[in-house]
């Protein structure tokens, strides 16, 4: 049987333990929720050249936000440690971190790019409600990347963003009802979501405007 002593010096140590683990947890939870408050320096800044995926946000409007290691004692951008605080987050579920780990892989910060995994991401963010992610999948669908082209998905995830007002999505479904694009042409209703998409901020949808004459339905 353990002595007295043995018996405390045991419940000190598992209770440093446990207080290292919670210092770590709340650690980790508070670098999360500062993410998508920091900026990318400016040396760190690149836009995606993948074909026909220019309408997903680039890093250098801070839709992949920054990490600063607090382990250099510099605000330094690194990306492998914001992988590996995504990755635990969107492990637990969490929309955004999974929506941030699929940009992250789309663009190759702090890993290689991998289309794939970033569509498993992006859509597990989709399925959560996720606005961005699901302009993001319906991207991806229409061109191809990371799984088979597929029109008729793509609208489906374009219609999802653009009730929750995504902009960028808004236009890509107006562009999918004038062009008929997994869904019956339909002038009328390509009208009304890129004039939405226009109101919500988004200056292609002028383009779109005059270039289809759309005042006339």
């Amino acid at each position: 049987m353990k002595s007295k002593n043995q018996k405390a010096k045991s419940q000190e140590r598992d209770a440093k333990l446990s207080s290292r683990s919670e210092e770590g947890r709340v650690e980790r939870s508070e670098r999360l929720r500062n993410l998508d408050t920091m900026g990318m320096p400016a040396g760190q800044q690149k836009k995606s050249t993948q074909s026909g995926l220019d309408g997903l946000p680039g890093v250098d409007n801070d839709a992949l936000p920054a990490i600063h290691d607090d382990r250099l004692g510099s605000k330094t951008f690194v990306p492998n440690v914001a992988l590996e605080l995504y990755e635990i987050a969107a492990q637990q579920g969490d929309a955004q971190a999974q929506y941030s780990l699929g940009l992250c892989y789309h663009y190759g910060e702090g890993t290689l790019k991998d289309p794939f995994s970033a569509f498993k991401w992006f859509g597990q963010a989709a399925e959560g409600g996720h606005a961005e992610a699901q302009y993001s999948v319906g991207v991806y669908h229409q061109q191809g990347i990371g799984t088979e082209q597929n029109s008729e998905n793509a609208f489906k995830w374009f219609e999802k963003a653009a009730i929750q007002n995504q902009a960028k999505a808004q236009h890509e479904l107006g562009e999918s009802f004038y062009h008929g694009r997994g869904v019956e042409k339909n002038r009328a209703m390509a009208k009304k979501w890129i004039n939405k998409s226009y109101v919500n901020g988004n200056k292609r949808a002028s383009e779109s405007w005059d270039n289809y004459e759309l005042w006339k339905y």
